[in-house]
């Protein structure tokens, strides 16, 4: 089956973005920038608390971690090369 079926097939025949995720065991960008900002607060409580709801969404945290990473890769560049 392509990915589509498969989507399809789990999300009970709707396309949605959210069961897209859940399917593969990703999560949006924006969960991935808001651990962004509580790590760059130094919230270490804040850290853990989405953390533990990240695992209960996404059991593999690479994906996670390579997104965290791209993003910090994307502060680095902007930070040697303003506009």
């Amino acid at each position: 089956l392509s990915l589509l079926d498969q989507a399809i097939a789990f999300g009970g025949g709707k396309v949605l973005e959210a069961d897209v995720r859940a399917m593969l065991g990703t999560i949006a960008q924006e969960r991935v920038l808001d651990l962004l900002q509580l790590l760059a607060a130094a919230d270490a409580k804040g850290v853990l608390d989405l953390v533990a709801e990240l695992a209960e969404i996404v059991p593999d945290f690479s994906g996670v971690l390579q997104d965290l990473l791209a993003q910090l890769h994307r502060v680095a560049l902007v930070q040697l090369v303003p506009d």
